[in-house]
This record gives structure tokens, C-alpha cells and sequence, in this order.
């Protein structure tokens, strides 16, 4: 076979072709998990376009797969060896960014909870007491407004 066929058939073939996602989908996922760890989601949200369309691709050659007799019909038993092993170490990554977005998750909750607990805490008057040291009727407290700012 001729150099230029053989590129042509591994271009064609989808085990190969899973193996090349799965790698630049990693590149992806761990650049977003290192701009999350240093607290910078905002520059996380450019590699979205890029991660979505590597998972459509990733996708599609999985339809291919099913619809041909899986990835044995298509792949040497290194490639599928391989496709394993990067599969293999995509889901730990994938792991990896769950954890880390869970982590982001439970600290802007908490965030906005305390925010939420002092603005409450600060619309409501002092309760004090009235005749006969009956409590006093709390007054209508005025409406608390509340402004955040994007730091994302």
C-alpha cells in the first residue's frame, strides 16, 4: 500500500479517528479543569464551542461504529488497545472535572446563601418590645435590594 492510501484509509477509519477525539476532547477538558483550579471560569466558557463540536464529531463516529459492527470490524488489535487506553484515562479525567465542577458549584452556593442570609439579616428591624413587655409589632420592613457583580 502507498503512503498516501494508507493515510487515506486510516483517515477513514473510525476507530482511529476516536482515538485522535478522545485525546484533543482531554486537551479540552484539561485545559478547562486548570483555568477552574486557578479560579478563572470566565476564560473556560471560549473552550465551550470547541468542546461541543469534538463531542459532536465523537459522537458521530460512535454512530458510524454501531451502524458498521462496532469497532472490531474497523480496528487492528493495538488500535483497539489504544482507543482503550484513551478511554480509559478520558473517564478519570472526566472524573477529575466533575469533581472540580462540583466543587465550584457548592462554593457559589455558599456564597450566595451568606449573601442571602445578610441581606435578610439587615432588612429585618430590631425586635424589641412594646406595652405590658408584650413583643412589638415588627414594621414593615422596607423591601432589600440586592446587586451582584459579574467576577466570573
Amino acid at each position: 500500500m502507498t503512503p498516501p492510501q494508507e493515510a487515506l484509509d486510516n483517515a477513514k477509519n473510525p476507530v482511529l479517528t476516536l482515538i485522535s477525539l478522545t485525546r484533543r476532547l482531554g486537551d479540552v477538558v484539561r485545559q478547562e479543569n486548570t483555568l477552574l483550579n486557578q479560579r478563572r471560569p470566565s476564560e473556560a466558557t471560549t473552550l465551550i464551542e470547541e468542546k461541543g463540536r469534538l463531542a459532536a464529531a465523537y459522537g458521530r463516529e460512535m454512530d458510524i461504529l454501531r451502524k458498521n459492527g462496532g469497532a472490531r470490524a474497523f480496528g487492528s488489535a493495538d488500535q483497539l488497545r489504544e482507543l482503550k487506553r484513551e478511554t480509559s484515562a478520558f473517564r478519570k479525567l472526566l472524573d477529575e472535572h466533575r469533581r472540580i465542577l462540583e466543587r465550584v458549584r457548592t462554593v457559589s452556593e455558599g456564597m450566595l446563601k451568606a449573601v442571602g442570609e445578610e441581606v435578610a439579616r439587615r432588612s429585618r428591624p430590631p425586635q424589641g418590645y412594646g406595652k405590658n413587655a408584650a413583643p412589638a409589632t415588627p414594621r414593615q420592613a422596607p423591601p432589600a435590594t440586592l446587586t451582584l457583580n459579574q467576577v466570573i
